[in-house]
């Protein structure tokens, strides 16, 4: 996926590829939260070879590097279900 053009602190919906350890311990693949994009030198100093070159932040707790985000649905309606970790 390439790197998305969001607000900062807009609402949505992303699912990872992969289990994501969240702050509590748990993992999960599914978070709702506020949005943020950077540039992986940005955070890094630096820019690594061979990845998506960005990471999203949710909730200022949850940091999914670009590569392993599959898809985003920008919405301000909290999901339904246990599935969904809202950091």
């Amino acid at each position: 996926m390439s790197e998305p053009k969001l607000k900062p602190g807009v609402m949505g919906v992303v699912t990872s590829n992969e289990w994501i350890l969240c702050p509590d311990g748990d993992t999960s693949k599914y978070f709702f939260g506020s949005l943020e994009v950077f540039a992986e030198s940005d955070l890094l100093g630096f820019v690594p070879t061979k990845d998506a070159g960005w990471y999203l932040i949710i909730n200022g707790k949850v940091l999914i590097p670009g590569c392993q985000v599959r898809g985003i649905y920008l919405t301000d309606q909290k999901p339904v279900g246990r599935q969904v970790v809202m950091p």
